[in-house]
């Protein structure tokens, strides 16, 4: 169904807005029928390995394919729903074990250019694929379309559509392609694939560089380049921190404020993920939209997945990328996973959402304890799971030792036995150790006494 707020709003686009609203899945993956309500700006997916968190990021590929299928014609460039996406219960008449669900649809509510849209996408048993209201989005989207790299094309800003998956940080990730293609809409090229590829970073930035040093008044995209990715490394690597292309190195360069140098192909995978990522984002908007210039960060707007968005990256860092990703892309809508503690604190109210339903209102700005334990399900987060095994077996074993009213050889027995097995685990922490032993003996004199 398509809800149109202006017919004109397709023609002059105005708003200039791009983001999702609501994605549905029923019989995706693991999900029988679920809807997600997302956040404008920034939203986080919390939950077990397992529970989904990728399932709901493959599920918006696939409805954002949708819009880009709009645009490129190859089948590569898009998501489908594929048969490993089809939910599977166990069958309780047949021994066969495993049953498929069908139909499976991901269907999709967001608003383009001041247009609201309901989309949706279906696979049934016969592998057959529906659709819904993509007849609707297709009206917006060959009417941009007609318009892009036509001299007419200066008013239609494309949105930003890219996925990144946890293999992101793979070396056999990065393109060999280029973005040597004069089309706009190359900006869109295997942007939401899992298997998605990096534009071949250095070489583009090297050329921004030359043309930045013929020419310094007539292009701007370098400088801006530069400031966004020292925006996302300073959280890291200190205020005065600066990214550049070094012409003598003929390499990309983190340079501290101490002066120090360090090559990109050096640096640790946490800093090579986030640069690469932001520098990616930012070439495939530079390809949509060149005619922005020096407004392209801030008036692009379209919506980035990213999987894993802690991979790498040091707590300290973890505390404040979704911060700098908001100021870096401003209109760009962000739909994350994460196993980070630090990221859920840095979260704004609705930003975050946990798979198993919990009620995440009062955690936002919360101590790390308190979201590793009621969020993340971490039992006893201020201690490490070794001393939580004694803090368990010292537990353990003072209630079997109160629950002896009356002296009983055998069960004195059993505890002295299993004094000796917490001797031997932990008698490396002598305090510790001497504690349970005195508490033993003392209640066998307690128990002697009253004989």
């Amino acid at each position: 169904m398509l809800l149109m707020k202006s017919r004109k709003a397709v023609d002059i686009m105005p708003n200039n807005e791009f983001y999702i609203k609501q994605i549905t899945l029923k019989n995706f993956r693991g999900f029988d029928d679920r809807t997600f309500e997302l956040a404008k700006d920034f939203t986080v997916f919390v939950g077990d390995n397992g529970k989904g968190k990728t399932s709901v990021l493959e599920g918006m590929c696939v409805a954002l394919g949708g819009w880009v299928r709009g645009f490129m014609s190859s089948a590569k460039d898009f998501r489908n729903i594929y048969k490993n996406d089809v939910r599977s219960i166990k069958s309780v008449v047949s021994a066969k074990g495993l049953i498929k669900q069908y139909p499976v649809e991901v269907a999709c509510l967001g608003e383009i250019n001041g247009l609201e849209i309901e989309w949706s996408r279906e696979l049934d048993e016969k592998g057959h694929t529906k659709t819904g209201g993509l007849k609707d989005l297709s009206e917006v989207t060959k009417k941009i379309a007609k318009k892009v790299n036509t001299a007419n094309d200066i008013d239609v800003i494309l949105p930003v559509i890219a996925y990144y998956s946890c293999l992101r940080a793979s070396k056999d990730r990065v393109s060999n392609t280029g973005i040597d293609s004069t089309s706009r809409v190359y900006g869109y090229s295997g942007s939401l694939l899992k298997e998605t590829k990096y534009f071949k970073m250095l070489n583009y930035i090297q050329e921004l560089r030359y043309e930045y040093l013929e020419d310094p008044h007539n292009t701007q995209m370098y400088i801006m380049l530069m400031d966004a990715l020292t925006k996302i490394v300073e959280s890291a690597a200190g205020k005065g921190s600066r990214v550049d292309f070094k012409v003598k190195h003929g390499e990309l360069m983190l340079e501290h404020i101490n002066g120090e140098l360090i090559q990109f192909s050096e640096l640790s995978d946490g800093y090579k993920g986030m640069i690469s990522l932001v520098a990616d984002i930012f070439f495939r908007m530079a390809k949509l939209n060149p005619q922005l210039k020096q407004t392209l960060l801030l008036e692009t707007s379209g919506v980035v997945l990213i999987d894993e968005l802690d991979l790498h990256l040091h707590p300290k860092w973890q505390r404040q990328v979704v911060g700098d990703l908001k100021k870096i892309f401003p209109k760009v809508q962000f739909v994350a996973t994460t196993h980070s503690p630090f990221i859920i604190q840095s979260l704004g109210e609705g930003e975050l959402v946990t798979l198993d339903g919990t009620n995440l209102e009062d955690y936002v700005g919360a101590s790390i304890e308190d979201i590793s334990e009621e969020v993340m399900g971490i039992e006893m987060p201020q201690y490490s799971a070794h001393k939580l095994e004694m803090y368990k077996s010292a537990f353990e074993y003072f209630s079997a030792l109160d629950g002896l009213k009356q002296f009983d050889e055998a069960k004195l027995k059993d505890l002295k036995l299993d004094l000796d097995i917490l001797s031997k685990r932990y008698g490396d922490n002598v305090a510790y150790y001497a504690f349970i032993e005195q508490k033993y003996y003392a209640k066998k004199a307690e128990l002697e006494a009253r004989r």
